[in-house]
This record gives structure tokens, C-alpha cells and sequence, in this order.
């Protein structure tokens, strides 16, 4: 574990606090000891407010040394013994509930010259932090000091940490003090407490170093959290850690170098993180199969990323049946098995792998191609998404900032790797923030959530939903929260989980082209109306859409180098300016929380109106909820397009559906032309519906049943119902 032992540090602190130059001796001490750097001195007023983004017994060193004047800790009452044992010969100050003391004696010590530094315990809950960015920043604007914030990089562990990992006495250590963005001026105690707590959720982000690759990234987690901490596991075997997984890695990809020719992308069948660090290790831009795609587009996709050698798991080809994949990857391409690769590997290949594991095989850059992946496809053929490290590497450290864990939590990831969301949130950024990882594409047993001892869940909404009906009520009592990535969620999942297990879903919002995520409800002060606030780093533009709503862009590191196309193999068309277009209609509230209303592509002109096709199936949700309910559109000679509701509850009507929108005030468009009863929905290979397939259902007549005339139903008109098709 990388930190000093508590009685050397305590020792430090006691001999430094008695002396007068002991702001230049302790810090002398960091850099000559654990080569301490810091940046962002000049920031320092003369009255501030410190907000720590940790507390560890090093960044309370650290804070001790680079302040000015007289640091005093302010700490919540339920920290633990051992850093008020730490702190005993420092000015210390404990923030309890009800007691406006201490906060009054803090705006006197800030006017006097002193610094206030306000600490977190370790794993700190919502609330708990919420009350300590409150009391900080009533004490800044009382006293008029400026708020800035600290992150100590190095000293991850806490003085609580013990017997999981090796100690490394004297880590490398970073400081960076910045000034906080947060508005504390003018505003209500609980505003300026959320404001504070987003500007030092995007210290995370701000702070992280994105010139690297993934691999060296996550070779240096492995320094920072220590080697022998659990790092990987994929169900293929036992926990992995650091040290273990990076050794592994680099042996399979000494094996597999032959195989492939210098520069040469490498295919992934796997949903397992070692195949991929593999590749990562050899220098080479990994292609993830969508194994839930065509055939024909996965070896179109190959072809584009100009990858000839593909690497596959035996056990995934098996338990999810894909040897017709296997043979036509077999016939285009040269196919290596992921388990022959290691069953190979001997006393010597492992010996020296581990000697080497933190460097990569293959020299490669941060701008350089990382992954590519597929677009899900559902509104048409799939796109190749070509994303560097340094696009994958920021996306990890945005979703870090937002999503707050700490080195206590296990995270769960029930999605396959081959989706956007599952890499960046299921494995990079556990794997760079130093929390262990189970990846365990497709199952739906409870049990495995409960025998890892997850505190993060992520999933579909799908995933969860079977996950909420499999459950016991007392399952999952280690959760702190679920994650519902890839499809919206839907409200009876919402409640499932809620009257259940007692536990909120956060939705998140993203895309392949922007390195899976762009958006999270994380936990905190969010609404569960939105998927939360843009991440950091990302810019927004929002250009009106004829009909009604805002098409949203979006441009920041995180988002691709561009799509691959199989005339011209490895080359990526990047987006103009830099700007992705989402496709998606979406608002903002009016504390920055995206609400998305729809995608631009699932809109029908109805004359001069606007109609999403997601509202329609919205409501078709709420009125049959057991039933898959896809709006679809087709031509129409008097204005233009008309929507269709193709479902497959057996007892839907046009007439049930108009009486719900007209009883709940809503806008008479959202009731479709017709309402038809199909026995099944085509679906994509994700499980999705299949909307190119739909569409075409719907606008073909010969294959839907004929009207069957009723009576008018007081929407001004007369027409039918299908009640059914082929």
C-alpha cells in the first residue's frame, strides 16, 4: 500500500508544527522524501478556504506543508481515530450537526489569516459531504475569502488501510491546488453547496493526466494503488491483481506479436478485460466484435479498422453459440484462440513478463487509434467508431469525477465489453481509480453480485429489470447504487428497484462516438427527471430543430477521432470542427440537467409539426407496460407523414390510447393513426427493436391485416384499427 506508516507522519507533523519555518522544512521533507511536485501555488489569496478532494494522512502532510499561514483541519465527527491521532498537535476543528460554533470560529480564523482545510472521511456519503461543502462555503462568503480546491495525487491510502496490499514508504507525490468555479456569492446555503460539490467532482478531471496510453494508465494506477491490490475479474477465473494482470497481459501479448504484422489492428472476441489490455500492451488498436451484429457488418468493420488477425474466446464462442461467426472469421481472417495463447505460455515468458509488465511491448502515442467499436445499429447498418487512448483515458476520468467512489467500493458490469458504456464505466475507470471490477456479460444471477460483494451495480435497463425479479428482497444489501446505461430507463424497473431493494437508479446518457458516456445522474444533488449534468470537459451545442426542440453537438477530448470506412482501411473521417452531431433532441433545466425528448432520425413532419416517435412509445409503455410498443412512420398524401404504433399487446386500440392522451391534457398528435397488434417486433442483435426492420413492416400493406371499421371516436375523423399482423 503506497503511504508512509501513521507514526513517521505523525512524527513529521508534531516536530514541523513547533517550528517556525515549517511550512518550508515539511515541504523540503515531501520532495526530498516522496519527490513531491505542486502546481498551482500562485492561486493562493491571502484568506482562502481549502476543500480537499480526499483525506488520507499524506494529503493532510501535504496540505500542512504548502499552505501559508496556519492551517487549521476541519473534519466531520465521524472521522476516524486514527487521523485525530494524526492531527493531535495541529489546530483542529470538528463540524457537528446543530452546532454553529465551529463555523463561527473558522470566519473569525479566516479574517485573522488563517486557512481552513475542510476534509471528507473516506467513503463519505452524499449527505455528509453535502454538510461539509455547505459549512465551507458559508464560511468563504462570511469572511470573504475564495474557495480553492486540493487533490493530493500518490497518497491514495488512508490511514484506516491495512493488511490488503504492500506498503510503499515513500510514494511519488503531486499537489495541485486550483480555484474553485463554484458561485457561493447571492445564492442559498444548499445551492452553493451543490455548486461546490460539481467543481470539486471536476477537480478529478481536471487534474488528470490524458498524454498517455491506456496502458501505461493503468500501469500507473497499479503504482499508485498498489500491485497486489484485486484489480480484474472476468469469471474465467479468479481475481486478478494489478501486478497479475499486468504480468498476464504482457506475456499474451508477447505470444500473439508474431501473428500479426507491425502496426496491424487486432479483432477481440472476448468479453473479458486481459484479451484487451493485451492488445493494449502490444501498441495495437483493439477492434471489439459486436458479436450481436450481422456477420457481414462485423467483417465489414474488421476489414475498415484493417485488422487480418482476430483473437477469440473459446468460452464466449460457446456459451453464446457464435461458431457460424467463428467460421466465417475463420474463412476472412486469421483466428487465435485467447485460451491457446496462455495455455502456451511457460515459466520463462511469465517470469519475464513480470519483470517488464509495467512497460508495453510496443511503443505507442495517446493520439493513437486504442479501440474501435460498433455503433448499435438500430437505425441502421452499424458505424466504426475509431477512439484513441487519450479519448478513452479522459472519458474514464470524467466518469470518475462525476461518479463518486472511492477505494472501498466493487464495481459490477453485467454488459458486454463491445459497448461503449461497459469499457469506459465497466473496466477503465474501476481499473484507474483503483476499485476492483467483475465483468460478467449476459448473466442475470443475483448471486454473483452478492458473492463479489458489489457496491456498484451497472447494467441495462433489461439487465436490471431481470436482476429486480430474480432478486430476494434482502439481496443486494451492499449496494450503495445502480448504474442503467445503454436504453432509458423505464419507470415499472424504477420502482422495481426502489420498493424492493430501496435503492435509486442513476441514469446515464452517451455514445460510442464520444467514448461511451456524455452524461450521468450521478449520486448528489441531481433530479431524476434528467440524466444528469454534462460531464466535465464536454461542450455543448444546441441548434433548433424545425417542429420544435434542440439538436444537441457536443466536441471535447473524449469524443472520436472519427469513423472508419472500408474503402480506405485505418483511416478515420473525423467530425468537422470537431463537433459530433448526437442526433439526439434534448433541454436543459434550469440547473443544467440534459432531459432527452427524442432522436432527430425518429421524428415524423406531421404538416408544420414535429412528432417524436419516443413520446408515442412513452405512452404505449405506460398503457400496456408487459407489451414491446415501437411507433414507426409512413407516408402520407394529406400531410406528409402519419405515425403508426405497431405492439404486441393483443388488446390495444387506437381508442384506449386517444382517451389517455385527451385525460391527461397531452398533445393530440402523440395519438398515432393506427394502432396494430403484431405477434412479435423484429429486434437488433442487442435486443433492441430493430427500427429499419419496423419501418419497413409498417410501410409495407401486404403484409399488415386489413382495417376493420368502427364508429367515429371523437377525434373528428373515422378510421380503423389493424388488430393484427403476420
Amino acid at each position: 500500500m503506497a503511504h508512509l506508516p501513521l507514526a513517521l507522519v505523525r512524527f513529521a507533523l508534531s516536530f514541523f508544527a513547533r517550528s517556525a519555518n515549517r511550512a518550508a522544512l515539511s515541504r523540503a521533507a515531501l520532495r526530498a522524501f516522496c519527490r513531491l511536485e505542486c502546481r498551482g501555488l500562485e492561486n493562493l489569496p491571502i484568506n482562502c478556504v481549502v476543500a480537499l478532494d480526499r483525506a488520507s494522512p499524506l494529503a493532510a502532510a501535504v496540505a500542512f506543508a504548502i499552505l501559508p499561514g496556519s492551517p487549521i483541519f476541519v473534519v466531520d465527527e465521524a472521522w476516524g481515530s486514527g487521523a485525530r491521532r494524526l492531527l493531535a498537535d495541529l489546530p483542529v476543528v470538528t463540524l457537528r450537526p446543530g452546532k454553529a460554533l465551529a463555523i463561527r470560529k473558522l470566519i473569525k480564523a479566516v479574517r485573522d489569516g488563517a486557512t481552513p482545510v475542510f476534509f471528507l472521511p473516506p467513503g463519505s456519503g452524499a449527505t455528509r459531504a453535502m454538510k461539509a461543502f455547505e459549512a465551507a462555503s458559508v464560511v468563504a462568503r462570511k469572511s470573504g475569502g475564495r474557495i480553492l480546491r486540493l487533490r493530493v495525487e500518490g497518497g491514495s491510502a488512508s490511514a484506516q488501510e491495512n493488511r490488503e496490499t504492500r506498503r510503499a514508504f515513500f510514494p511519488k507525490l503531486a499537489a495541485t491546488l486550483l480555484p474553485s468555479s463554484a458561485e457561493v456569492a447571492g445564492c442559498s446555503r444548499r445551492k452553493a453547496a451543490e455548486a461546490l460539490w460539481r467543481s470539486m467532482a471536476d477537480l478529478v478531471f481536471e487534474t488528470a493526466r490524458l498524454d498517455r496510453t491506456l496502458y501505461e494508465a493503468v500501469a500507473a494506477a497499479a503504482r499508485e494503488h498498489g500491485e497486489d491490490r484485486p484489480a480484474l475479474e472476468d469469471g474465467s477465473g479468479g481475481p486478478l491483481s494489478y501486478r497479475e494482470a499486468l504480468t498476464r497481459a504482457r506475456a499474451i501479448a508477447a505470444r500473439l506479436r508474431p501473428h500479426a504484422s507491425n502496426g496491424e489492428a487486432i479483432g477481440l472476441l472476448d468479453d473479458g478485460g486481459l484479451g484487451f489490455l493485451a492488445v493494449q500492451a502490444l501498441g495495437r488498436a483493439c477492434v471489439i466484435i459486436d458479436y450481436d451484429a450481422g456477420i457481414p457488418d462485423i467483417l465489414a468493420g474488421l476489414k475498415a479498422a484493417g485488422a487480418r488477425t482476430v483473437v477469440v474466446s473459446r468460452a464466449l464462442a460457446g456459451t453464446r453459440r457464435l461458431w457460424p461467426l467463428l467460421e466465417a472469421l475463420e474463412a476472412e481472417t486469421r483466428v487465435i484462440f485467447l485460451e491457446d495463447l496462455y495455455a502456451g505460455l511457460g515459466r520463462p515468458d511469465l517470469l519475464r513478463a513480470r519483470l517488464l509488465r509495467s512497460k508495453p511491448l510496443a511503443p505507442a502515442s495517446a493520439s493513437d487509434v486504442a479501440a474501435v467499436l460498433f455503433t448499435g445499429g438500430a437505425e441502421g447498418p452499424p458505424k466504426y467508431v475509431a477512439l484513441s487512448h487519450s479519448n478513452l483515458v479522459a472519458n474514464a476520468a470524467q466518469v470518475a469525477a462525476a461518479l463518486v467512489i472511492d477505494r472501498d467500493d466493487r464495481v459490477f458490469c453485467a454488459a458486454p465489453l463491445h459497448r461503449g458504456f461497459s469499457l469506459v464505466l465497466g473496466l477503465l475507470t474501476p481499473l484507474l481509480s483503483g476499485v476492483p471490477t467483475r465483468l460478467n456479460a449476459g448473466g442475470t444471477a443475483p448471486d454473483l453480485v452478492e458473492s463479489f460483494k458489489a457496491t456498484v451495480l451497472m447494467a441495462t435497463d433489461g439487465q436490471l429489470a431481470d436482476y429486480g425479479r430474480a432478486a430476494r428482497t434482502g439481496d443486494f444489501r451492499r449496494l450503495r447504487y445502480a448504474i442503467a446505461a445503454w436504453d432509458p430507463i423505464q419507470p415499472p424497473t424504477r420502482s422495481l428497484w426502489n420498493e424492493k431493494f430501496g435503492l435509486r437508479i442513476l441514469e446515464s446518457y452517451g455514445a460510442t462516438e464520444a467514448g461511451g458516456a456524455l452524461a450521468l445522474n450521478a449520486p448528489g444533488p441531481t433530479r431524476v427527471s434528467n440524466v444528469g449534468r454534462l460531464l466535465p470537459g464536454v461542450e455543448a451545442r444546441l441548434e433548433p430543430v424545425s417542429g420544435g426542440g434542440k439538436r444537441l453537438f457536443v466536441r471535447g477530448v473524449n469524443v472520436m477521432l472519427g469513423y472508419l470506412g472500408p474503402h480506405a482501411p485505418g483511416v478515420a473521417r473525423a467530425p468537422e470542427g470537431g463537433w459530433f452531431d448526437t442526433g439526439d433532441i434534448v433541454k436543459q433545466d434550469d440547473e443544467g440537467g440534459l432531459i432527452v425528448q427524442g432522436r432527430v432520425a425518429r421524428l415524423a413532419r406531421i404538416g408544420p409539426r414535429a412528432v417524436s416517435l419516443e413520446a408515442v412509445e412513452a405512452i404505449a409503455r405506460l398503457l400496456w407496460p408487459k407489451a414491446l410498443s415501437v411507433a414507426a412512420i409512413v407516408a402520407d398524401t394529406r400531410k406528409g407523414e402519419r405515425v403508426l404504433l405497431l405492439t404486441t399487446e393483443h388488446a390495444a386500440s387506437r381508442v384506449e390510447f386517444a382517451s389517455h392522451v385527451k385525460g391527461h391534457g397531452a398533445d393530440d398528435l402523440l395519438i398515432p393513426a393506427d394502432v396494430i397488434f403484431v405477434e412479435t417486433l423484429p429486434l437488433s442483435g442487442c435486443r433492441r427493436p430493430d427500427y429499419v426492420a419496423v419501418t419497413a413492416l409498417a410501410q409495407d400493406p401486404s403484409r399488415l391485416a386489413p382495417t376493420i371499421p368502427r364508429a367515429p371516436n371523437g377525434l373528428g375523423r373515422i378510421d380503423g384499427d389493424r388488430m393484427s399482423c403476420a
